[in-house]
């Protein structure tokens, strides 16, 4: 087995295929089927044996990097999000902006493909799923809990629990879009229109106190 730090560039490429096609092999059959691997990488089974070991060492290389690609969409949402209440003011269309944001991310092909392998149908490496509980999620809380706080003092009252707040509403935010698409698996993702209407609906439910259904 290959030692990851001496492997050349273009060994680290042809790692890269065979881990990109485990993905695709994943995400159609929920199984590492190492014959249907090699016919989308290409190669041998020998290489996979060169690179990983066994199959157990690629299962380990394959959810690092579901949690590497994880990890970036946690990033990315942390980016829009700053940028959006940046000015410390949650007015409904700066707020509708973060939301449509958070959702738009969420909707690309290539992240909900890795949410759904992390979280669905790929779960076996527990501990990245606990190390992503614990870094992914908590850097968007804590940012948005701070911004509540902030927000709060501005309109001169003290925020008794802005973490449990900031799970509230980012879980108002994130779950309904989420668990369709966990478990309903739509292949194309929502429309623009579809995302825009959710969007207006958690900012409605959630600055304007009007509860009003999705349908």
């Amino acid at each position: 087995m290959y030692e990851i730090s001496r492997l050349t560039k273009t060994q680290m490429r042809r790692r890269s295929q065979i881990i990109n096609a485990a993905m695709v092999v994943l995400a159609r059959d929920k199984d590492l089927n190492l014959d249907n691997i090699i016919k989308i990488s290409g190669g041998s089974k020998g290489a996979i044996y060169d690179f990983f070991g066994n199959k157990a060492g690629l299962e380990v290389a394959v959810s690092e990097e579901i949690y590497v690609r994880v990890q970036k969409l946690i990033d990315t949402i942390t980016k829009d999000f700053n940028q959006s209440v940046a000015s410390d003011e949650l007015d409904p269309e700066r707020f509708g902006l973060f939301v449509f944001q958070m959702l738009k991310v969420l909707n690309n092909k290539k992240a909900r493909e890795a949410v759904q392998l992390m979280f669905y149908k790929f779960p076996q490496n527990k501990s990245n799923l606990k190390h992503f509980y614990k870094e992914g999620p908590e850097q968007l809380v804590n940012n948005f809990s701070n911004f509540l706080e902030r927000l709060a003092k501005q309109k001169g009252t003290v925020l008794a629990c802005p973490r449990h707040c900031a799970v509230i509403i980012l879980g108002s935010i994130i779950a309904p879009y989420f668990l369709e698409m966990v478990f309903q698996e739509q292949p194309h993702g929502l429309k623009k229109v579809e995302l825009e209407k959710h969007s207006q609906w958690v900012v409605n439910v959630l600055l304007k106190g009007q509860l009003q259904s999705l349908v």
